[in-house]
């Protein structure tokens, strides 16, 4: 039994290994084919009828797989948020749990073959419910596995990433039935006959992706009208220089000054459209009469420098309410009827007098807002205030495009974590969007593999809709990143700088674009049909034994 424990326990932590091995920036991806085959075999073991309390057991295991895999891969959180990070890694890891629970409870009422299609049903349902209630963590959805190899992501055009969960989770399925058909030492000219069927069913399931994603890349050309943009990155620090509690804090003017400075220098008379990273200009401005605040006169003077070109830059906003049009996330003026509302925004300067206005509608969780704020508002004060602002700030239902450059140049304000999400992107495409401009402040994680993951997701969002995508980062990483996922011009972390390029306007909407993450709908609709037949089972193989003891 000693031996039988200590198997499993190293199955567990080799699991959680390969699955930090194979997770961007490192490029072993490879080992996500096997990543999970690890937590199969203890499942198999657990699953015995001679084993007490199965369940309890999974659970302890595979908890601690995925607590290795969510340690190693997202520790740098913790420079943000101590308390933050060690939530988020224990609460991901939890429940990354319940598709395997569900799995193997699945498996004991019904076999293995639905059992398995069951695993990768529920384990696609989770990821789809992380990315849409208030305490998404997306993060490490397995198809962001593929994010630092685009070249083999390119049909995510189809399938987004839970394509690539799909795929990932079905290869570990069925190498792992190999490997006990590999195994065993059945002579029977039928079971050689299978076996060698399902080596090729497995090979051919593995390269058979990989050929046609090569194959994409290597044909795809550009496409769309070409346009030249301006990313600046200003380095300012986001813990010592931007805010007023800072040990060297920089005065909101000056900063100004400096991202002013370094746009006059690398701006040129062709040059449209100029980004400037999230909250780039802090100190809170009233969306209310943004004309007529001190910055937006400054930039207004820099832009008649620049006749052509129209910015796109974030900023701290904020807006006055009264009584009747109070928010969940609104709090108190000190004039008395007055409340407010603070966001994370962004907006367009150029020729006209009209500024357009997107607020931040993706935002990190105890970072930036309090999970669902009307019902838990006495924990506001808990709330973690990168940016200058504590408290849960306010969103808006959808996303919008700016259209102010040209009715051809529709723009997508993706602010920081909303590059994350595969299918609140694709909706700034269907609504018109011909670039995705990503404005991000990934300086509060310090230059650790977290920076480099979020760069390495905005790829997938590139291939999903093929569109280019502009980077501006306050610290860096900046780049552009064109319609094959590849970036160009990529910025070293915490410098100061500009890069300047050309991209391509594209009108064309993909099928993923279009359907958005049809695949995973599919899924949670599988994931609640086998579960209702599991329950249904187990219900009929209750009463089926009570019978037999009782037949009376």
């Amino acid at each position: 039994m000693q031996n039988i424990l200590k198997n499993k326990l190293a199955n567990a932590v080799l699991a959680g290994v390969l699955l930090w091995l194979a997770w961007p920036p490192h490029l072993l991806f490879i080992l996500l084919f096997v990543a999970f085959i690890p937590l199969l075999y203890i499942e198999s073991l657990i699953s015995k009828p001679d084993i007490l309390h199965p369940g309890i057991k999974l659970f302890g295991f595979t908890g601690l797989a995925f607590m290795i895999w969510n340690g190693l891969s997202t520790w740098w959180i913790w420079n943000a948020s101590p308390a933050g990070g060690v939530a988020a890694i224990i609460l991901n890891s939890l429940l990354m749990t319940v598709p395997f629970l569900l799995f193997t409870w699945t498996k004991k009422k019904l076999g293995d073959s639905r059992a398995y299609i069951a695993l990768i049903a529920y384990w696609m349902s989770f990821e789809y419910l992380h990315h849409s209630w208030e305490l998404a963590w997306p993060w490490l959805s397995l198809g962001n596995g593929l994010s630092a190899l685009p070249q083999l992501a390119q049909w995510y055009e189809y399938t987004g990433i839970y394509g690539g969960t799909a795929w990932i989770l079905g290869i570990n399925i069925l190498l792992f039935k190999a490997f006990h058909l590999m195994r065993s030492k059945s002579s029977d000219s039928i079971f050689l006959k299978q076996r060698k069927i399902h080596l090729v069913a497995t090979i051919s399931i593995i390269v058979i992706p990989i050929v046609i994603s090569l194959i994409q890349f290597n044909t795809y050309k550009e496409q769309g009208d070409a346009v030249e943009v301006l990313a600046v990155q200003p380095n300012i620090s986001a813990w010592h220089e931007k805010f007023p509690d800072g040990d060297r804090f920089i005065p909101y003017r000056k900063q100004l000054d400096r991202l002013i400075a370094i746009t006059d220098s690398a701006t040129t008379a062709d040059t449209r459209i100029i980004a400037w990273p999230e909250t780039a200009i802090p100190g809170g401005m009233d969306e209310q009469d943004l004309k007529s605040t001190w910055q937006v006169r400054a930039i207004r003077k820099m832009m008649r420098n620049h006749p052509n070109s129209w910015l796109l830059t974030g900023i701290d906003g904020f807006k006055l309410l009264d009584e009747a049009h109070r928010t969940a996330t609104s709090r108190k003026s000190t004039r008395p009827g007055v409340y407010w509302d603070a966001y994370n925004t962004a907006i367009m300067i150029g020729k006209n007098d009209k500024i357009p206005v997107y607020h931040k509608s993706k935002l990190v969780p105890g970072v930036e807002r309090m999970p669902y704020p009307a019902a838990f508002r006495f924990l506001e004060k808990f709330a973690i205030g990168l940016g200058g602002i504590s408290g849960s700030l306010g969103i808006q239902s959808k996303p919008d495009v700016f259209f102010d450059v040209s009715p051809d140049i529709g723009i997508a304000p993706v602010i920081c974590y909303e590059s994350v999400f595969g299918a609140w992107v694709a909706k700034y495409v269907r609504q018109g969007a011909g670039l995705i401009f990503v404005i991000t402040n990934d300086d509060w994680w310090g230059n650790t593999a977290g920076h480099k993951q979020h760069l390495l997701f905005s790829s997938l969002r590139a291939i999903e809709n093929r569109r280019d995508v502009v980077r501006a980062a306050n610290t860096g990483t900046s780049c552009f990143i064109d319609q094959r996922g590849m970036i160009r011009q990529a910025t070293d972390f915490r410098i100061q700088t500009a890069i300047r390029s050309t991209v391509y306007v594209n009108h064309h909407q993909t099928f993923y674009t279009r359907f958005g993450d049809w695949l995973a709908r599919i899924a949670v609709l599988t994931a609640a049909l086998l579960f209702l037949i599991t329950f249904v089972a187990g219900r009929l193989k209750k009463k089926k034994d009570m019978h037999q003891i009782d037949p009376d």
